[in-house]
């Protein structure tokens, strides 16, 4: 979905391209499995001041989409102010909202995904079919 995201809002071609042979610090990095990246460079972006997860962390979807995010909204960097668990809370804050307003709305999807299964299996118990244990 972000490969598309960027590549539908031209981000690829409003950035340059990277020689990576002509930097001193990739000089001696370059070895036979990464020679690929000489015939097929790819666009680079420097930022400052970008949040950063820990080196002990292999969940990167936080920080995926709040760059996501700043990139598409122009929005400034802000690293200080960077709180994961905030930006995960607020994020599911978001995606409840929409579905509680979807569900209101009974808006309804564009794509081809089976419509959802009924509850015509489950019926409404009634005061006879409920029992008390003590």
């Amino acid at each position: 979905m972000l490969p598309t995201y960027l590549s539908d809002n031209d981000f690829f071609e409003k950035t340059e391209r990277a020689d990576w042979t002509s930097l001193k610090a990739y000089n001696d990095k370059l070895g036979p499995y990464t020679q690929f990246i000489n015939q097929n460079s790819f666009d680079v972006d420097y930022v400052q001041n970008i949040p950063q997860q820990a080196s002990d962390s292999l969940d990167c979807g936080i920080f995926v989409a709040a760059y996501v995010e700043v990139l598409s909204e122009g929005l400034d960097v802000h690293s200080c102010d960077f709180d994961d668990g905030n930006q995960r809370a607020r994020y599911a804050s978001l995606l409840w909202h929409y579905g509680v307003t979807k569900a209101k709305e009974a808006y309804t999807s564009d794509n081809d995904d089976p419509p959802p299964l009924r509850n015509s299996l489950l019926q409404s118990a009634d005061e006879s079919a409920i029992v008390t244990l003590e």
